[in-house]
């Protein structure tokens, strides 16, 4: 894959792949989704052992379902919606999740760069 990117791009460049579900960005910041979603309070969450690693979390989206009071009756995450309303608020330098945190930073190291 590099040597494709060599070949193509003449400019700096990063690669990050993410594996899970995004919504466990949103999980590591619990304050984003009481902003988003005011009828959840953050703090009844915040130091549950389930979200002490929320990159672990095998299904975030269910996890979300779960806790958020607005998306109670719903089978399915509406993730558009959900990610609108979340990621507008997610604090970049204090998510729990590690995948945002080397995302976040890579993006910044090559912000830097330039």
């Amino acid at each position: 894959m590099i040597d494709l990117i060599e070949l193509n791009c003449s400019c700096q460049f990063k690669i990050r792949i993410v594996c899970r579900e995004l919504e466990s960005w949103y999980l590591g910041d619990m304050s984003a989704i009481e902003k988003a979603y005011p009828r959840f309070t953050a703090s009844n969450h915040i130091n549950k052992s389930e979200f002490r690693n929320v990159d672990k979390i095998q299904s975030p989206n269910r996890a979300l379902l779960k806790i958020i009071p607005e998306y109670s009756a719903r089978e399915y995450l509406p993730k558009l919606e959900t990610a609108e309303n979340i990621s507008q608020h997610l604090d970049l330098e204090n998510n729990k999740s590690d995948s945002f945190k080397h995302t976040i930073n890579a993006v910044l190291s090559l912000i830097k760069q330039n």
